[in-house]
């Protein structure tokens, strides 16, 4: 059994890493340079601890940066390799190649989750041991140059296959992990293009439905999102039972599978344990598959003007969960009522 395990990193971890990178790299590190990695949530970074320690002992480390460039004509995201060491007695039960190897396993793990477009490493031709994990993990060989000591710098790269969706397809709730790839779909699909941020603000709000579909490998070929909001939304004292339709998208490789079908009779039932009253949303009139789907999901939809960017005809889509609650003045006026009925009623009985 392992004698060691690979956990997300924490502060407390920081500086053991910089006397590792000081041991391990010919340049030292930046002040704060780790601090930096660390504090980038999208950016995975994690350390190899020595379960026998008394103090967690950190025994190893990548830290990764996300990035986007033009690939393909197509802005993607892609998981770059900031740095990775292991130092390891030579008296452990395991070895140096052991942890490395379940540390970029771990990255690999996020990779699969979708949303990056590869993961790269740059590594010197000396990091014999580097090398050998990466290439046994699946990476390949992309270019090759040099450091500016002169030393060979040797590139690996790790690139996504999404060809196909594997197994059946599960809707689950959306988690921090997936927010990339979501936002590559929506930038691949939608007209109009989003930053990490606006879906970062979604899964804050409270009483939002953000649903994800995913395959029997976890990566995710589709999604829902919306948003809990005020009735009205110029009356900051109206009920907020609205739930505001915003985003779907479903990858072309996962179409007419039923992901859309799935995803909105999730929203629905989710709405409804919720107590929302009435779901509503946009949709464009050039989007007939997503109309047609609303329809029959029991959506009524209502010309209510024109998109900005494109000038095309915009839909307003509503489906009603459940009436109101009554005012307080409605119900003063039933009971009222009722009280004359029954009076009416008993009088005539003994007529």
């Amino acid at each position: 059994m392992d004698s060691f395990k690979i956990r997300k990193v924490k502060t407390a971890d920081l500086e053991s890493i910089y006397e590792i990178h000081k041991g391990k790299f010919p340049k030292p590190a930046s002040p704060r340079y780790y601090e930096t990695l660390k504090s980038i949530k999208s950016s995975p970074f994690y350390v190899a601890i020595d379960q026998d320690s008394e103090d967690e002992q950190v025994i190893g480390f990548i830290a990764i940066r996300v990035k986007r460039d033009l690939i393909d004509g197509v802005w993607d995201s892609y998981m770059s390799v900031a740095s990775i060491a292991t130092s390891v007695d030579k008296e452990a039960p395991f070895t140096n190649e052991e942890v490395e190897k379940r540390l970029i396993q771990r990255v690999v793990d996020d990779f699969d989750n979708g949303g990056f477009y590869g993961i790269y490493a740059e590594l010197r031709e000396s990091s014999k041991t580097s090398l050998k994990c990466f290439e046994e993990l699946g990476f390949s060989l992309k270019a090759k140059g040099k450091y500016k000591d002169g030393e060979k710098k040797i590139v690996r790269y790790y690139l996504e296959d999404l060809s196909e969706v594997s197994g059946d397809v599960e809707i689950k709730r959306m988690n921090y992990k997936n927010l990339n790839r979501v936002l590559q779909l929506h930038n691949t699909y939608l007209k109009s293009s989003k930053q990490i941020g606006y879906y970062h603000n979604l899964m804050r709000n409270q009483g939002a439905v953000n649903l994800v579909a995913v395959d029997s490998k976890g990566r995710v070929f589709g999604y829902l999102c919306a948003r809990r909001q005020l009735n009205d939304s110029e009356d900051a004292n109206s009920r907020r039972d609205t739930l505001n339709f915003t985003t779907m998208v479903v990858d072309d490789r996962a179409r007419g599978k039923g992901i859309g079908t799935a995803l909105v009779e999730t929203m629905i039932e989710q709405a409804k344990e919720g107590g929302i009253e009435i779901i509503r949303g946009d949709v464009r009139e050039t989007n007939t598959g997503a109309r047609k789907l609303y329809q029959k999901m029991g959506f009524k939809e209502k010309a209510i003007g024109e998109y900005k960017d494109t000038g095309e005809l915009k839909y307003r889509i509503t489906k009603r969960l459940r009436l109101p609650p009554l005012s307080s003045k409605t119900k003063r006026n039933l009971e009222r009522a009722i009280i004359l009925l029954f009076g009416y009623v008993i009088g005539r009985r003994f007529d």
